[in-house]
């Protein structure tokens, strides 16, 4: 089976890219609202009801502002040409670090990967990621491509109306990312689809360190970052805590818990996702197996794997859960850094074909 994403192309100042967004994605952003707004109803869920969510999302802005003012600017455009409230594009933009804040098993799986050129069986480099989350926002995914002016161009699978992502830039920086969990969680910090979009407006590999080292954070997130030359470097980052994990074996994995033992940090996401473990654990046997020859095929044969399914790389709805709690592979993206090729499947691999695009 084929299907493609939805492809958002803007371009301009940060103004002109949120107009031209807004418009663009229109009713996706405004029918992902409604459900969002009909989620943060559930008591159960969450600390507080959508209206207290929307109050308190703009607790935020002052550190949003400070690390880079030109997202608010673009998510006030974004609102125009979505027609809605500046504030429910701001929510938008910050409302995963609600479900991180409280909500267990909904928000918690995604395995990442990124490879040198040394152990790869034709010398390229490749990042990738099951991006795993409830089916039921799967419809919400888009490919948003933009043109900046000042600044490096990006391709990335984001939320509609959300303007950070995972992707890569015309840089040669590429982002995949976990969520983790530990303590510390506040409103004093910048959430991290944000930092995202700092990392992938670098222009070079330490400027994306920076723009998660060097600023105050909110809650915890795994980030993978990789240059195009070969290089890669995933760090776990706290509120307080960083932990660099480096590609001794020629390759990187991670999945949902801290791989560094750091004893500043706490983890809490083992116990509500026992499956990191085993799936870190798979990505890297086959990575291991295949070291020195790994290919393209060698990553998809990665995430489409099945061990311990539907708890697996390739995630699959357990019936035997809630809807909220059902969780599956809405995208699994590669990119090959070298021949500069987006290979993206909308939903399980499995049994949904990879689309390429060029960047």
């Amino acid at each position: 089976m084929s299907r493609e994403f939805p492809l958002i192309e803007v371009e301009g100042t940060p103004n002109s890219i949120g107009l031209q967004y807004g418009e663009k994605c229109r009713p996706l952003i405004q029918r992902r609202l409604q459900v969002m707004k009909q989620l943060f109803q559930n008591g159960d869920l969450f600390d507080f009801k959508f209206e207290k969510a929307i109050e308190c999302s703009q607790k935020f802005l002052p550190f949003i502002q400070k690390y880079n003012p030109e997202f608010i600017e673009e998510m006030n455009a974004l609102a125009d040409g979505a027609e809605l409230d500046k504030n429910d594009i701001l929510f938008l933009n910050v409302l995963y670090e609600f479900f991180s804040r409280k909500i267990p098993g909904v928000w918690d799986r995604c395995t990442t990967l990124f490879v040198k050129p040394d152990v790869t069986s034709d010398g390229i480099t490749i990042i990738g990621q099951n991006d795993d989350w409830n089916e039921m926002f799967r419809e919400f995914m888009i490919l948003l491509k933009i043109r900046q002016k000042s600044k490096p161009d990006i391709i990335q699978l984001c939320d509609a109306g959300t303007i950070g992502g995972n992707g890569i830039n015309n840089s040669g920086i590429a982002l995949c990312a976990n969520s983790i969990i530990s303590g510390g969680w506040s409103f004093e910090g910048v959430p991290h689809l944000l930092i995202k979009r700092g990392i992938l407006n670098s222009q070079n590999l330490a400027d994306s360190i920076a723009a998660i080292t060097s600023v105050p954070r909110c809650s915890s997130h795994n980030f993978l970052l990789a240059h195009s030359d070969g290089e890669g470097i995933d760090i776990e980052a706290t509120p307080t805590q960083c932990n660099f994990i480096f590609p001794e074996e020629g390759f990187i994995t991670h999945s949902n818990h801290f791989v560094s033992q750091n004893p500043h940090i706490h983890d809490y996401k083992v116990l509500r996702s026992p499956d990191t473990l085993l799936r870190k654990q798979r990505a890297d046997t086959i990575l291991n197996e295949e070291k020195g020859r790994i290919s393209l095929s060698t990553i998809k044969r990665v995430f489409t794997d099945h061990f311990s399914k539907p708890h697996s790389v390739c995630r699959h709805p357990n019936s035997q859960t809630p809807p909220i709690n059902q969780m599956q592979t809405n995208a699994s993206m590669i990119v090959d850094m070298t021949n500069r090729e987006l290979h993206l499947s909308n939903g399980p691999p499995c049994i949904n074909e990879y689309n390429i695009y060029e960047i």
